[in-house]
């Protein structure tokens, strides 16, 4: 059985578009992604860093919340994040999992406004182009 699964991308870096494309083309050899959403920028909220650019990812996946984590954790390696990425306030790629199967799993993510930007453009697409 499949899971829905939405998923926020963010990344502040100079090469944030390309981390962000990066990280959908591995996050697409794993998943299903149904659509994705444009791009929205947002302050860093920590002040440490510049500012990053966010996209929000509609997905499914046959993989339970704990696996999907953790699949997900070995990609932001991969695409450069290190433990000290956040206290340093240069995040290469990061990726929350914030509603699996109609149910917010990261509430905080979920209330951000750039989540919600970003959010409610994936929504407000035609479904039929998503197909």
């Amino acid at each position: 059985m499949n899971s829905e699964v939405v998923l926020c991308l963010g990344s502040n870096v100079a090469d944030r578009r390309q981390r962000l494309d990066g990280a959908i083309h591995r996050l697409a050899a794993l998943l299903t992604i149904r659509d994705y959403s444009e791009a929205v920028e947002s302050a860093d909220v920590s002040g440490l860093g510049r500012d990053y650019l966010n996209i929000v990812a509609r997905c499914s996946t046959s993989l339970s919340l704990n696996d999907l984590r953790s699949l997900i954790a070995e990609i932001e390696t991969i695409e450069g994040r290190t433990p000290q990425s956040k206290t340093s306030g240069s995040m290469p790629i990061d990726i929350d999992v914030v509603m699996y199967n109609g149910k917010v799993v990261s509430p905080c993510d979920f209330h951000r406004d750039y989540f919600r930007q970003a959010y409610q453009l994936l929504t407000l697409k035609p479904q039929s182009l998503c197909l």
